[in-house]
């Protein structure tokens, strides 16, 4: 019981943090994700356009230069749907998913360990 110091009292119940722990997200590389995941609608879309991680890639190098250590794939994302979409005239047939964002920053940095941290992350979710 808590005194609420007017001669109340209230019964005091304690939150049992551990109950928030989150299961363990799939390992994104895992085959058991089977088709239909979003992990291997990435998959298949980085392989029918390899132009994309050339061009994420060419993007991530020009801002390291600039000297960030630092920065944000959505920004890039935005950047690179303006460069498809207007630069190159794809128009609105060439859809960059937001799924991919951060699986294509993974990938960037696990391929390149001096971009190791550039990108932050957050625990996939969804497979």
């Amino acid at each position: 019981m808590h005194d609420l110091g007017d001669g109340e009292e209230m019964e005091q119940y304690s939150f049992d943090w551990d109950a928030l722990d989150a299961p363990e997200p799939p390992d994104p590389e895992s085959p058991a994700l089977g088709r239909g995941s979003i992990q291997q609608a990435f998959l298949d879309f980085d392989e029918a356009h390899p132009e994309v991680y050339e061009y994420l890639m060419q993007l991530t190098r020009e801002v390291q230069q600039r000297g960030f250590r630092h920065y944000g794939i959505g920004a890039m994302w935005e950047r690179m749907r303006w460069h498809f979409q207007i630069e190159k005239g794809m128009d609105e047939e060439f859809k960059l998913n937001n799924n991919f964002r951060s699986r294509y920053a993974r990938k960037i940095m696990k391929a390149h360990p001096d971009l190791e941290d550039f990108f932050e992350l957050r625990i996939l979710r969804a497979d």
